[in-house]
């Protein structure tokens, strides 16, 4: 199939990996004959080298935002085991979690992951 156009919600969604990384994926979907058009950011459409600024733009503050909420969540954890609130998730309640794979003998598990429901209703 051919496409011409890939719809996108904003560019902050197609990649958040810095401006290289979008000029890149626009660049190979234009190679093909596909058009990258972001649903919030009207400016996407735009022809030649101001669009590619604008692009690299959107690249630049999509990674910048995304490396700063990195970090107030690595900030925010540290906080919390420096307060003694370190445990959350599965790591509350060590010991407690079920097995989902029951061992029997000669029982092999499958090499494509299974829901643990279809792997029991296998059993």
């Amino acid at each position: 199939r051919n496409y011409e156009i890939v719809m996108v919600f904003a560019l902050d969604r197609l990649t958040r990996q810095g401006s290289a990384a979008i000029l890149n994926l626009c660049n190979t979907f234009s190679l093909y004959g596909c058009k990258v058009v972001s649903y919030n950011e009207s400016w996407t459409e735009s022809p030649g080298v101001a669009g590619e600024i604008m692009l690299a733009i959107a690249g630049w503050t999509a990674k910048m935002e995304s490396d700063r909420k990195s970090q107030n969540t690595k900030a925010g954890i540290a906080k919390a085991r420096a307060e003694g609130k370190g445990k959350r998730g599965k790591d509350k309640h060590p010991g407690t979690r079920k097995r989902r794979w029951v061992k029997r003998p000669n029982f092999v598990m499958p090499s494509v992951f299974v829901s643990p429901s279809v792997a029991t209703k296998r059993l």
